[in-house]
């Protein structure tokens, strides 16, 4: 039997509980970098509209793309 390829069910963030937490939203510009490998991790990110790519750089100097963040994913 094969196993299912199905994505998993996101929250929508509308449904999301954010009380209690300080929230800040912010846009960037396609093709923007974010954050890049080994920065400091402050803060966790939501996508609520567009995508977002996480890749990484070998020493080569060749990117290798990791993911692709959608709407819905932190």
């Amino acid at each position: 039997m094969a196993k299912s390829t199905r994505a998993p069910t996101l929250t929508p963030a509308g449904v999301l509980d954010w009380s209690g937490v300080r929230t800040r939203r912010v846009e960037y510009e396609p093709a923007a970098t974010i954050f890049a490998q080994g920065d400091p991790a402050t803060s966790v990110m939501y996508v609520e509209k567009g995508a977002v790519r996480l890749s990484v750089l070998s020493h080569a100097g060749k990117e290798a793309v990791v993911a692709l963040l959608e709407v819905g994913h932190f």
